[in-house]
Parts: structure tokens; C-alpha cells; sequence
């Protein structure tokens, strides 16, 4: 139904604005227009940096020894999560680790019992929703987003302005129009729990 109402409604404005180069993209497979644009969202600010700098109280960020791992995003199945906690799976046979999840979402009941199953329990821990996730980001060792999918992808640009090295998959869209790979952060492939492992022990 979507598509089809774009293509009676979009045509009819005077300007359709894209948050990302690949949301544009997907529209135009729709209907062509010549109206198009991308601007991108308005993310960091002085206040994001002085939430950053707020207290953590987790008992998980007193000890350095173990690296923290800080997930941000909806417990939705286009967060893919899964591939997160194989990957977590897989870096516990080399070393100590720890992922924290901040978020809600429908997939959320699922994803507990998942962790569980898979032994997961001591290492992974989720927060639910966080007014400010920005403080778990600057303290994290590195921030990972396991999307199949992406909108834009503000988090990483909030991860990057908490001065946090960043690993995204390189899903459709958002993620390579931010990270420069190899440069600026990591892309790896969607739903890929063994490039995703060893891209988190490369930057640890």
C-alpha cells in the first residue's frame, strides 16, 4: 500500500527530504522525482557532550580488565541482535567481554530468553529504555549497531561524537554514507556473527 500512495502524495509536494543518500535511493526506485533531497539529521550538539560526561553507576564500568560493549537501538528484529550475541559467543572463547543493550521494543521477551539459552546471561546485560544512553556510550570500549537495516543510523554519530571507535554492518542504509572503513570506523557484512567478532577484537 506504501508504495503506492508515494507514488499519488510525493509527486504533489513541493520538496521530499531523505535522511540518508539510500532512503532517497529507494524512493526514486518508486517514483521519479526531481524534487528530491537529503539532509541529514541535526544529531550532536553541546548537550549530547554534557550528557556524555555524566556519571555511570554500573558495576560493569569499575572494572577495566573486562572490555563493554554498548548497543543502542530498538529490541526490534531490523536491529538484529542475534548476530550480536553470536558474536559475543564467539569472542568469549579468546577473551572476557561484555555487552551492554540499551533499548525496548517487541522483540525484547525473545531476545532475554535467547541470551539466557545461549549461556549469555553473565555477559550481556539489557538496560531497557536510557534517557541518556550517551554516558554508556563514552564509557564503552567500543559501540556496535548489528542492523540489518538502517533509516540513516544516528547512533553511530552520536558513538563518534562520544569519541567511541564504531563497527556497524554495512546494511542498506546509512551506515558507509557515515563510516569511512578502516578509517573512521569498521563496516562489516549484515547477519555475519564471525566478521562482526573479529572486528570487535581488532579494535579491543
Amino acid at each position: 500500500f506504501l508504495p503506492h500512495l508515494i507514488k499519488i502524495i510525493y509527486p504533489k509536494a513541493d520538496q521530499v527530504i531523505c535522511v540518508s543518500m539510500g532512503v532517497a535511493d529507494d524512493i526514486l526506485k518508486i517514483v521519479r522525482l526531481d524534487k528530491i533531497k537529503v539532509i541529514y539529521n541535526p544529531i550532536v550538539d553541546d548537550n549530547l557532550i554534557k550528557l556524555s560526561n555524566e556519571q555511570v553507576s554500573h558495576d560493569w564500568f569499575s572494572n577495566n580488565n573486562i572490555p563493554v560493549i554498548v548497543a543502542v537501538g530498538r529490541l526490534a528484529k531490523a536491529k538484529d541482535y542475534p548476530t550480536l550475541f553470536k558474536a559475543i559467543k564467539i569472542i568469549l572463547k579468546k577473551q572476557a567481554i561484555r555487552l551492554i543493550v540499551l533499548g525496548e521494543g517487541p522483540e525484547g521477551i525473545k531476545l532475554k530468553k535467547m541470551v539466557e539459552i545461549m549461556g549469555l546471561a553473565k555477559n550481556i546485560d539489557f538496560l531497557g529504555f536510557c534517557e541518556n544512553p550517551y554516558k554508556y556510550i563514552k564509557k564503552s570500549s567500543v559501540f556496535v549497531l548489528s542492523s540489518m537495516q538502517e533509516g540513516f543510523g544516528n547512533t553511530i554519530v552520536e558513538a563518534m561524537a562520544c569519541s567511541k571507535p564504531v563497527i556497524a554492518t554495512n546494511c542498506p542504509s546509512g551506515p558507509a554514507e557515515i563510516i569511512e572503513d578502516g578509517k573512521s570506523g569498521i563496516l562489516v557484512p549484515v547477519a555475519n556473527p564471525e566478521a562482526l567478532a573479529n572486528a570487535i577484537l581488532k579494535v579491543l
